[in-house]
């Protein structure tokens, strides 16, 4: 708790010197994330990609903290965006299969 406490606490100092750095978005986002506020990780995790759309670590935490709030549509669509970007992660499509099975997508299955 104190930890994270903590963390808050550096990630707002950050934000605060410099609040379009998508390395501070993405981390205050990650406070927000451990304490299951998944509406303020989902707001920090966009911020930080409309900042820098190619960041992996925003874009993997904002589709992990949409997946938390059953938004699996949402997640699907990210998820495409990500296999562009990162072909080759395994994880990308592991992420995939839990979407479609949430789901019952079995036709988008079949060609994943």
């Amino acid at each position: 708790e104190k930890d994270l406490n903590n963390a808050h606490k550096y990630a707002d100092l950050a934000l605060k010197s410099d609040k379009f750095n998508p390395a501070s978005l993405t981390n205050k986002g990650n406070c927000c994330f451990a304490q299951q506020d998944y509406d303020k990780a989902r707001y920090y995790y966009e911020e930080a990609l409309n900042v820098d759309a190619g960041s992996i670590e925003a874009l993997h935490n904002l589709i992990l903290t949409l997946m938390k709030s059953n938004q699996y549509q949402r997640v699907k669509d990210l998820l495409h965006k990500y296999t562009v970007i990162q072909p080759t992660n395994a994880q990308v499509f592991c992420l995939m299969a839990e979407a479609l099975q949430q789901t019952n997508d079995t036709e988008h299955a079949k060609s994943w």
